[in-house]
């Protein structure tokens, strides 16, 4: 699990969050600093979802449709491919 999470999911060293929306020049800001290879944008906000009566509170995640640093990984352990355009759900 954790080689999963580490190597082949999440492989980035450091992760930097921000409060508010940001223009995306804040990502290629962040790509200047010194020691920094590369950045790779990512949005996570929590969103309502409901059917009928039922109500569910989840978080929906944009990112970009070829991640390299954090990618979603299928049950073989490969690269889940994303559209260009939609949600993709679980």
């Amino acid at each position: 699990m954790i080689d999963v999470s580490f190597f082949l999911s999440q492989r980035q060293d450091a992760t930097l969050s921000l409060a508010d929306e940001r223009h995306v020049r804040v990502v290629q800001d962040a790509g200047n600093l010194p020691g920094v290879m590369r950045v790779e944008p990512f949005r996570s906000i929590l969103v309502r979802m409901r059917n009928g009566q039922y109500e569910k509170k989840l978080p929906i995640q944009g990112m970009p449709t070829d991640p390299t640093l954090f990618r979603l990984i299928d049950s073989a352990l490969q690269p889940v491919s994303l559209p260009e355009v939609g949600l993709v759900v679980d």
